[in-house]
């Protein structure tokens, strides 16, 4: 009976260990369709989105289906579903690892945006704090910027234009400088890489 059982256990393992490989790679293939029609059909983005985080279980962390909850999120906020993309924001936190603080920035940037949108200009400025801390933290200067920008455009809903005019101009100033630094990257690239290339 034992060996009936050990037997039963293992052929469960075999099946389920392809299974999750096959279900982590249609997510993946959800969640780029979901990134790639987020701004030019954002409904057909939360469908995908939606499609990718059904694949994983809800019981347990796991930063794919985070990531798709985050970009469901970002879809329903698109489409002015702000109370359903808040409630979504909130039940994503527990799917996120702890120590995967670009996917927790990530968050706090998305949900100082809705607050935002929803009015508590307060709680979004906060929530912004959070993910501009995380982000300068982590070096990603792109990101800052995006907050700056957020943050820049939530001081102006408050008739705040001087404040509002600084964010602004701070994430211009960073945008510009990768801007710049692409531009040498480009031009370094045509001098020095392109003749190596055609040798």
């Amino acid at each position: 009976m034992k060996q009936v059982l050990y037997l039963i256990f293992a052929v469960s393992l075999l099946t389920t260990i392809p299974l999750q490989a096959q279900d982590g790679k249609q997510a993946q293939t959800l969640l780029e369709q979901a990134h790639n029609a987020l701004f030019s059909n954002p409904k057909q983005a939360s469908y995908y989105a939606a499609q990718a985080a059904a694949l994983f279980p809800e019981d347990e962390p796991n930063e794919t289906r985070a990531q798709a909850m985050i970009l469901y999120c970002q879809a329903e906020q698109l489409l002015g579903n702000f109370d359903l993309s808040i409630k979504n924001l909130y039940d994503t936190q527990r799917y996120i690892n702890p120590a995967n603080k670009r996917q927790t920035a990530q968050l706090y940037s998305l949900m100082g945006r809705v607050y935002s949108k929803l009015g508590d200009y307060n709680k979004g400025i906060e929530l912004n704090d959070k993910a501009t801390s995380i982000f300068k933290s982590l070096g990603d200067s792109a990101s800052v910027a995006g907050c700056y920008n957020e943050r820049g455009v939530m001081h102006y809903l408050l008739d705040e234009f001087l404040v509002a005019e600084r964010f602004l101009q701070r994430a211009l100033t960073i945008n510009l400088r990768g801007s710049i630094q692409n531009v040498a990257w480009t031009k370094c690239r045509t001098k020095y890489v392109k003749p190596l290339v055609h040798r």
